[in-house]
């Protein structure tokens, strides 16, 4: 298989930087409606119930979240304040917007879930922070930035680190800066979903040397559908040039995503077969598929250094 190169595959997709730049998150949402963007409720089902199984393991009273591409807060909505996808309109989102005060500010989920959101778009941490829709809220750009000092503590605590739709715009470098502040890395998981084009073999290499373990799900999730004839015939490409399969995408019209979830060696020696599947039984999003081209990272202990 051949890598792809992210900067090629990324240039081909729709540009949001514009919807980033309000102050409000309704031109975001109504743009993910549009296209009928469900990785939200990846969140909601799959990931929300892989913390509450590592909250069990390892007895968290209050998990901690770093989401890495926090946009809006829209993952913390979820994940901390108990809300659903479906349920989180225009409307809500406009009135929290004028009025701060009205938004949902208490943990309301089973473990009392706490999500700090990273993002670069100074407009999106803006209504995080004046809304408090997630626990702390930092504009910045960890491809390029440190942590401030001030945040440093609150990573410290973390407990899974999340990025549901930014990798491509970022890399490992982000999570590795997170990993690097984590007090007890063994008592973290990082999550991670990556369009199918993306090759995610390094970030495995640079997780491994942290001690994690990293496998794909065993299903594509689906992203979103193609915003013109142009990003679809340039992903369908992007695919075929690296030696993947593309059926999946000509036959959806959408994009997919993998799930990555990476884990300490003693966490990763638990099979989740069993999780996949019951979860998936109870999963309503649209046209989840096997994954017939799943990548396998082995056994062994990968190093950046390719030893």
């Amino acid at each position: 298989m051949n890598a792809t190169d992210p900067e090629d595959f990324m240039s081909t997709k729709l540009d949001f930087s514009n919807v980033y730049s309000s102050s409000s998150p309704v031109p975001l949402i109504e743009l993910y409606r549009n296209l009928d963007y469900v990785v939200p409720y990846h969140v909601e089902h799959f990931v929300a119930r892989l913390i509450d199984r590592l909250a069990l393991r390892h007895a968290l009273a209050t998990p901690r979240v770093v989401d890495i591409g926090c946009s809006y807060g829209l993952s913390a909505l979820m994940l901390q304040q108990g809300r659903q996808y479906d349920d989180i309109s225009t409307v809500d989102l406009e009135l929290w917007h004028h009025r701060p005060e009205t938004a949902p500010k208490s943990p309301t989920g089973k473990t009392g879930i706490e999500v700090f959101g990273v993002d670069p778009s100074a407009a999106a941490i803006d209504f995080c922070q004046r809304t408090s829709v997630q626990r702390w809220s930092w504009a910045g750009d960890l491809e390029r930035d440190d942590l401030p000092a001030e945040y440093c503590q609150v990573a410290k605590q973390a407990n899974f680190i999340l990025s549901s739709g930014a990798y491509g715009y970022i890399t490992e470098r982000s999570v590795c800066r997170i990993l690097d502040q984590i007090e007890d890395p063994g008592r973290c998981w990082i999550g991670n979903f990556a369009l199918t084009p993306l090759d995610y073999r390094s970030s495995a290499m640079a997780f491994a040397d942290y001690g994690y373990k990293t496998e794909a799900s065993p299903f594509l999730f689906p992203h979103r559908r193609f915003s013109s004839k142009q990003e679809r015939d340039g992903t369908v490409a992007t695919l075929r040039e690296a030696g993947l399969d593309a059926s999946v995408e000509e036959r959806t019209g959408y994009l997919h995503t993998r799930f990555y979830l990476s884990r300490p060696v003693e966490d990763a020696v638990e099979d989740l077969g069993g999780f996949w599947a019951l979860e998936l039984s109870r999963h309503q999003a649209s046209q989840i598929v096997s994954d017939n081209r799943r990548p396998l990272f082995g056994e062994v202990k990968l190093s950046k250094e390719g030893n």
